[in-house]
């Protein structure tokens, strides 16, 4: 499977869907199939370049999957239908909920998809679960998978397609856990089975991940399961007291922020509270997370049960992400700042209440004023004398300074922390390098070193300073305090791996100096530091905002992937910065110039029409001198 190729799920009851859970609610329950065993039939025919006996042991090892799941009951039994069904006679065996079959059908040419969807790109399969007399149980199911693209994919990808495909079978519903690392192949091992796309590598969702397990143990619970896990509830306001309706909902584990996570979407009883449940959390400490559900699942690949389509409850007032953050809960994002988050303990057989969150009505973007990894520490002051740090900023918007993020990795022992912190903006003017801080502070807040938060950022709310800033005119936020050397905070850098046009300075012996690394000429460091920009009202050009940039390069799998004949192309870039974006054919040969130029920051869609090319394997690349990333796209017609 490759990025945004869809996969559906459909259920037929008038009911509700949720993320990381059920696909529907009966009278205020999960709707599940009210079998120990459920029996299933397979087509006996091929599925692309499958024989038919290697498609079947696809099938019957997918369905194992679930099968293995320690904490859950759910069993399947195979059974063989006695004849290959194709576009001339699958109607016999689609739609026909009363037979008790549940076919499992191979479309080995797409043409049954075709039929049904008008259009064999871009969908691999789907599944069908119904409640035919509407008691709140299944009765039946059925499931199609796509082989005309067979070709393009490994059959581990095949698996985790089949795999996804019996999760809904049984019940389940998408979730968009992990979605940002969809692009990224070595991260998509943390993106759960129940995604609604393929994603860059989709090997690793042959296996289950939590989010998986805990949905399927949530609806056929062994006995005892429920003793050995906990929950968290809570409720979703916005700033008029409103409750916030189809909100992804996610429980994080501290000790594993990558991988652990479980999610639901709010009010998935249609009660209108703004309520959400998560279930089957092991014993520990949580973050809580809300963000909104992703535009591009709606319909078939909808993530919970108000995304039927773009103008649905889900997208109507759309959250912006933010963690619980306890007694600090409130609707202005400073101070009650997103990434602010404390821990929520979960015990086993015990639910973890109240756990109510303030939407944030503040809208912003931000300036990173650092690339990919951080990597060092300088102290303030330092061992040397300096005493004040800048980092210079070009706003790519003319708009008003809400607030400054700054990164400590560690601050003074505790009986040494009533210093200073002084934060001030300053206009720019020329020196070294390309610029210096004026000598009058145009803004200016104070902190003391015991409200400083280690190893995370710390927001400073600029907002009721009405201080303004113009678009590509350079401005710098100052640090500075009046402690003494071995009293200091330690600020985080970056690598120093490329060169971008605003370096952070130091102030020594009455001068600005840029941190440089003397063995490698024009490398120098940044602080880790970004400015938060006012964007309500603000239109940026065709660049998405989000409250954080992107903090590193990124190029999306174009989608629709296979494609025919127009597909988009995303990117992500986390700086100004000059890059090339170029299509080349199989033999190397340059196709078309996408973008080749200076690229602000943010998030970029390309749409490229390939009607005048003929089918068969183009590869993009995007290109910034000192990185380069390529995707392959498939162009059928």
């Amino acid at each position: 499977m490759k990025s945004h190729i869809i996969l559906l799920s459909f259920i037929i009851l008038s009911s509700s869907l949720f993320a990381g859970g059920p696909l529907s609610t009966y009278m205020g329950r999960a709707v599940i199939w009210n079998k120990n065993t459920i029996a299933y039939h397979l087509d006996c025919g091929p599925l692309g370049v499958f024989d038919s006996v290697s498609a079947r042991n696809i099938a019957k090892q997918s369905f194992q999957v679930w099968q293995d799941v320690p904490t859950a009951t759910i069993a399947f039994s195979e059974n063989t239908l006695s004849v290959n069904v194709d576009q001339s006679n699958y109607s016999t065996y689609l739609d026909n909920y009363s037979d008790g079959i549940n076919p499992i059908i191979f479309d080995s040419d797409g043409s049954i998809i075709q039929d049904l969807f008008g259009t064999k790109f871009g969908i691999l399969g789907f599944a069908v679960v119904v409640d035919y007399d509407g008691d709140g149980y299944y009765d039946e199911g059925e499931s199609v998978i796509n082989g005309y693209v067979s070709s393009s994919f490994t059959k581990t990808e095949w698996v985790a397609t089949f795999v996804h495909e019996y999760g809904h079978f049984i019940g389940l519903d998408h979730t968009q856990i992990n979605g940002h690392y969809e692009a990224d192949p070595s991260k998509t091992i943390y993106i759960p089975t129940m995604y609604p796309s393929a994603t860059a590598n989709d090997e690793p969702l042959a296996s289950l991940n939590p989010d998986d397990v805990a949905a399927v143990s949530a609806l056929y619970p062994t006995a005892g399961y429920s003793t050995t896990v906990g929950s968290i509830n809570g409720s979703i306001v916005y700033a008029d007291g409103s409750p916030a309706r189809g909100v992804n909902v996610i429980a994080i584990k501290t000790s594993d922020t990558m991988m652990y996570k479980i999610s639901t979407v709010s009010d998935y009883f249609w009660h209108n509270t703004g309520l959400f449940t998560i279930l089957g959390l092991e014993p520990g400490t949580y973050y809580v997370r809300i963000e909104p559900i992703n535009k591009e699942f709606i319909g078939g690949s909808s993530v919970g049960p108000f995304a039927s389509d773009t103008d649905d409850i889900s997208f109507q007032n759309p959250v912006a992400p933010e963690y619980y953050n306890g007694a600090n809960e409130s609707h202005n994002s400073f101070t009650d700042m997103p990434e602010d988050r404390i821990d929520v303990f979960v015990s086993a057989n015990s639910t973890t209440s109240n756990i109510n969150l303030k939407t944030n009505g503040n809208q912003f973007t931000s300036i990173l004023q650092y690339n990919t990894n951080l990597f060092y520490v300088f102290d303030l002051p330092s061992e040397y004398g300096d005493t004040r740090y800048a980092v210079r900023f070009t706003p790519t918007i003319s708009t008003k300074i809400k607030a400054i993020g700054f990164y400590i990795y560690e601050k003074p022992a505790t009986n040494l922390t009533k210093d200073t912190l002084i934060i001030s903006m300053h206009e720019n003017v020329l020196g070294s390098l390309g610029g210096v801080p004026s000598n009058i502070a145009l803004a200016t807040k104070k902190t003391t070193y015991e409200t400083l938060k280690i190893n995370q950022y710390n927001n400073v709310d600029f907002s009721n300073l009405n201080i303004s800033v113009t678009k590509n005119l350079d401005f710098h936020i100052v640090f500075s305090t009046k402690a003494k050397s071995g009293n200091t905070l330690s600020f985080v850098t970056d690598d120093g791996s490329t060169a971008p046009t605003n370096r952070s300075s130091s102030f020594f012996n009455n001068t600005w100096l840029n941190f440089v690394d003397a063995n490698n000429y024009e490398v120098g460091y940044n602080l880790a530091v970004r400015v938060y920009l006012d964007t309500a009202g603000v239109i940026i050009n065709e660049v998405e905002t989000y409250p954080d940039l992107p903090i590193s390069f990124s190029l999306y799998q174009n989608y629709p992937n296979p494609f025919n004949p127009a597909t988009t192309i995303t990117y992500e870039i986390p700086n100004n910065r000059y890059i090339s974006l170029k299509i080349f054919d199989v033999l190397g040969r340059e196709i078309k110039v996408l973008k080749d130029g200076v690229e602000n920051a943010g998030r970029h869609k390309i749409l490229f029409d390939g009607s005048n090319l003929t089918s068969g394997v183009y590869f993009c690349i995007l290109n910034t001198g000192d990185i380069r990333i390529t995707k392959r796209m498939l162009l059928l017609k």
